[in-house]
């Protein structure tokens, strides 16, 4: 399972952006005042989409690894993440929604099941943020806040189940460029940085996310190929026969 853990820690430990680009995005942003609302819009998960290609490295202490990636995603919280090797062979899927986390391990014939709430007993982070990893807005803010804009960019807080969220945001684009994760002690857990943005119709979306998680020391690099969005595809999870049951908690 040491593959798909790497993954769990792709897709849950998304909520920051990575110290080698800390900086503002390139453009020529506006000055004035940037709100939770305006930035929301920009949301990728706004929209049902289909990520059909995504290119992966993972780097560690190890060596490094490569594989592609297929993500689907519907309102208001269901995704199938499919996972492949360099000669197209599937190694996974993970399907996710609000109460439900399922792992079909192709290559050892194991299908794991349980609660997202297992993400964060295991990993300590709350599963509800998971968007951020697309450069999404998560905020427990229900009446929304307005930041100032200096240097065109504007700093966002938020505090989620004891995490303490840092978003940096581009002013034009109303995007994130860099979101971190904080614990109780402000000992930044991990970050995400974002780039290369894309404009598509009436959204913005990072087709290069970096992401740099500190314990254990790791980083992980995504090119998003292709997507489409808005998508009226399904998403269904079909279980291996005579796979092995095995119970997350």
């Amino acid at each position: 399972m040491q593959k798909v853990n790497w993954i769990l820690f792709l897709f849950i430990f998304f909520t920051s952006g990575c110290t080698t680009l800390r900086k503002a995005a390139e453009s020529s942003g506006i000055p004035g005042e940037t709100s939770e609302e305006e930035i929301r819009t920009q949301n990728l998960t706004e929209k049902n989409f289909f990520i059909s290609k995504a290119e992966i490295e993972i780097a560690s202490d190890e060596g490094k690894e490569k594989i592609f990636a297929s993500i689907k995603f519907r309102k208001p919280a269901d995704f199938l993440i499919s996972l492949k090797n360099r000669v197209g062979i599937e190694a996974a899927r993970i399907y996710m929604t609000s109460d439900t986390l399922l792992i079909n391990d192709r290559i050892n014939r194991k299908m794991y099941y349980g609660k997202p709430s297992y993400l964060e007993l295991k990993y300590g982070i709350p599963s509800n943020i998971f968007p951020v990893i697309f450069g999404d807005f998560i905020s427990n803010n229900v009446q929304g806040k307005i930041e100032k804009c200096n240097d065109k960019v504007a700093r966002f807080e938020s505090y989620i189940k004891g995490f303490k969220m840092l978003y940096y945001v581009d002013c034009r684009r109303r995007k994130l460029t860099n979101a971190r994760i904080q614990n109780s002690t402000d000992i930044s857990l991990n970050e995400i940085d974002f780039g290369k943005f894309i404009k598509r119709d009436d959204i913005t979306y990072p087709s290069v996310i970096i992401i740099q998680y500190s314990r254990p020391v790791f980083k992980i690099s995504v090119k998003i190929a292709k997507i489409e969005r808005p998508w009226e595809g399904n998403i269904e999870m079909i279980p291996g026969s005579r796979y092995e049951l095995i119970e997350l908690r």
